[in-house]
């Protein structure tokens, strides 16, 4: 194992401590963008705090089309390397790292994160990593002693100065493993362990890795962390409009709504899983998951929901009762990419906050509108917030991806109602996803414009679950 460290926070008393004024402006007055791939393990938080204090826009996101899409990436972690690299392979993460580092997105790999990015590691048995530097990374050396913990200086092999403080810097680490790059010019420090000379920290290209924890490291990991986010990034990619298709759950069963009303459920017929696979094929980059039962208080469909996610392989979104940080952490651990909080997002302001708090790309808020007013509660109260404000609040919050639901226009494949859409983006901004009322293709090609200021896609239900459309079709209409 790499080790863990013995206290995750962040300002660990050592040489060289810091304070957060002490490295402001280290970007020159410009906030670089980084995101922080969320690999589910290990110092995720230490690494985001560390960042901001840097000077960074950081994003944390578990999203592949955001990660192969980044300016710039960190990949952190702490734990093993074969539990790791499975999180990884199984959220198709691997592959998003892999096609930012060949766009030109600078990627510094932290701990863990640093031992990923090479060919393979032996611990608990031969397991590839992300092959982005020609090495094995291997148990510390014999008599050496596991884990090396502590405050420990580095010195600079072959460096650039890309990675400012490696010459003689005071460093925090823990790990019991430790990189041997295949190319001796992929070594850029070193650092003593025992007697012994292991490698400290990496750089091919625009990859590079560090053994130990910057965002731990006082002054020398800030102006380690200012270096690398000074490196020159390419844009970030514009994420394209997504059509959503959405399977409600009630009783265990495909099922489809008119206008919110229980007593308007219609069956489709079609098994959901088998449901899920076929939208999945049919083109579908994200699947829109609704729990009916949760949402009215009646049971819920979780078993239902746990069989797809395990049998589709897009990222899922699932909402529909989720009002306690449990029941969230519960569909995250699931599999499902994000949550979508109604009720509570509106209601339960602590809750959003530490939903927000832990993974803020991976909660989606839900802002159904009956005549421009929010309402919760399966959609039978109001909420006493006009949509706009409401939207701006969320904003205001920090929540990154707002649902929007036009109820009049739920179900009845009469076309999105664009008003409502408007109030959302001008409250918002980027960040908005449309649902209710597609009706047909040209319903699609109607509020894609929207796109251009912060529309990031549609849920469509029955137009898609009963056939009369394919994923395809609807990505066709939007870019037409």
């Amino acid at each position: 194992m790499t080790g863990s460290s013995p206290n995750d926070g962040v300002g660990i008393a050592g040489p060289g401590s810091v304070s957060e004024s002490a490295v402001s402006g280290t970007t020159d007055g410009c906030m670089a963008g980084v995101v922080v791939v969320d690999s589910g393990v290990g110092n995720i938080p230490n690494a985001v705090r560390g960042l901001r204090r840097a000077g960074a826009r950081v994003a944390l996101s578990g999203d592949p089309q955001v990660v192969a899409g980044a300016q710039r990436l960190v990949l952190p972690g702490v734990g093993a390397f074969p539990a790791a690299m499975e999180n990884l392979v199984r959220r198709g993460l691997d592959e998003a790292v892999r096609r930012a580092v060949q766009r030109g997105a600078p990627l510094l790999g932290i701990c863990l994160g640093h031992q990923l990015l090479f060919d393979e590691s032996e611990e608990f048995g031969p397991t590839p990593g992300l092959g982005l530097i020609p090495g094995r990374v291997r148990a510390l050396p014999p008599g050496v002693r596991s884990p090396h913990m502590g405050w420990s200086r580095t010195r600079v092999v072959a460096d650039d100065g890309a990675l400012p403080a490696l010459e003689n810097g005071w460093f925090y680490f823990v790990h019991s493993f430790a990189a041997e790059p295949a190319v001796a010019s992929d070594t850029a420090a070193t650092v003593d362990v025992g007697g012994q000379t292991v490698c400290a920290a990496v750089r091919r290209g625009n990859v590079f890795g560090v053994q130990f924890h910057p965002e731990k490291s006082g002054f020398d990991g800030a102006r380690l962390l200012a270096g690398f986010l000074a490196r020159p990034a390419p844009p970030p990619v514009t994420q394209p409009f997504q059509v959503v298709p959405a399977v409600d759950l009630a009783g265990g069963r495909a099922v489809r709504l008119h206008q919110g009303r229980r007593d308007h459920l219609r069956e489709v017929g079609q098994d959901p899983v088998a449901l899920a696979r076929r939208l999945e094929e049919e083109g579908a980059q994200r699947l829109h998951l609704v729990d009916l039962d949760a949402a009215f208080g009646d049971g819920d469909n979780l078993p239902t929901v746990r069989e797809i996610l395990r049998r589709v392989g897009c990222p899922v979104q699932v909402g529909g009762g989720v009002r306690s940080a449990a029941a969230a952490q519960r569909l995250w651990e699931a599999g499902a990419d994000r949550v979508v909080l109604g009720t509570a997002a509106a209601r339960d302001p602590e809750m959003l906050a530490e939903l927000l708090a832990r993974a803020p790309e991976r909660v989606v808020a839900a802002a159904d509108a009956r005549a421009g007013q929010v309402v919760v509660a399966g959609w039978t109260e109001g909420a006493g917030r006009d949509l706009t404000s409401f939207a701006a609040a969320m904003r205001g919050a920090g929540v990154r991806h707002l649902l929007v639901t036009a109820v009049e226009r739920d179900g009845t494949g009469e076309g999105p109602d664009v008003a409502v859409l408007e109030q959302a983006l001008a409250g918002f901004g980027p960040g908005v996803i449309a649902s209710g009322g597609v009706g047909r293709a040209a319903h699609v090609t109607a509020i894609a414009p929207l796109a251009a200021r912060g529309l990031a896609g549609v849920v469509v239900g029955s137009l898609l679950v009963d056939g009369h459309a394919t994923v395809r079709d609807l990505h066709r209409a939007a870019e037409a």
